[in-house]
C-alpha cells in the first residue's frame, strides 16, 4: 500500500493571568504532510513500513523554566516562532517460523528552529538569542532497535515467551540553546 497524507493540528491559545512577560500565549498550527510504503507477504510473516514526513509548527508553545535571583525558578509559556520537522522511519517485522520473532527499527528526525528569539537561559532576562538552526531538546537525529521474541510451548496451553532487545538513541540536549555548541548538556 503506497499513501499520502496531508493534516493540519491546532492547539488553542491562552492568556496566562500570573505571567507578567507575554501573558498572551498564541495558538499553535502544524502542517504535516506524509509520504508512506507498507508491505506484507501473503502469509504475513514478513512486513515492513516505510514513511517520510515533513511538518511546520508555527507559534509552537513552550514551557520554560526560568532562574530567579532568590535561586529558585519560574515556570512561563511562551511560544516558539516557526520550526521545521523532516524524517523518516523504517520498520521490519520477521516471523520466519511460528515460534520465532525478530523486528527491528530505526528513525531519522532533522528538527530545527526556523526562527525562535528567546532569553539566554544563562542570563534570564538580560540578553535574547536567536535559535535559528538549532535543534528542539529531546529530539535525537538518531533512533532504532532490534530484538527477537521465541516462544516456548509448555504443554497445556502455556507458553513461554523469552526475548532481547537493542536500543539506539543518538544525543539529546536538554536546552535548545546548547544544540549548536556540539555538544548535549
Amino acid at each position: 500500500m503506497l499513501y499520502f497524507t496531508y493534516s493540519q493540528g491546532y492547539q488553542q491559545g491562552a492568556g496566562v493571568i500570573m505571567q507578567v512577560t507575554n501573558p498572551i500565549i498564541d495558538p499553535t498550527t502544524v502542517d504535516n504532510y506524509e509520504l508512506g510504503f507498507k508491505y506484507s507477504t501473503e502469509d504475513r510473516r514478513l512486513a515492513f513500513d516505510l514513511v517520510g514526513y515533513d511538518m511546520k509548527a508555527k507559534d509552537l508553545q513552550r514551557t520554560q523554566a526560568i532562574p530567579l535571583p532568590n535561586g529558585t525558578f519560574a515556570t512561563i509559556i511562551n511560544n516558539i516562532d516557526e520550526m521545521t520537522i523532516k524524517g523518516a522511519e523504517l520498520t521490519v517485522n520477521w516471523q520466519p517460523t511460528d515460534e520465532l520473532h525478530v523486528y527491528a527499527g530505526g528513525a531519522y528526525t532533522n528538527a530545527e528552529f526556523d526562527d525562535y528569539v528567546t532569553d539566554d537561559p544563562l542570563r534570564f532576562g538580560t540578553e535574547l538569542v536567536q535559535l535559528k538552526g538549532n535543534t528542539p531538546q529531546l529530539t535525537p537525529t538518531w533512533k532504532g532497535n532490534v530484538g527477537a521474541d521465541y516462544t516456548f510451548a509448555l504443554g497445556n496451553g502455556a507458553d513461554l515467551t523469552v526475548g532481547g532487545n537493542l536500543f539506539y538513541t543518538d544525543d539529546v540536549y536538554f536546552v535548545p540553546a546548547f544544540t549548536g555548541l556540539g555538544s548535549p548538556w
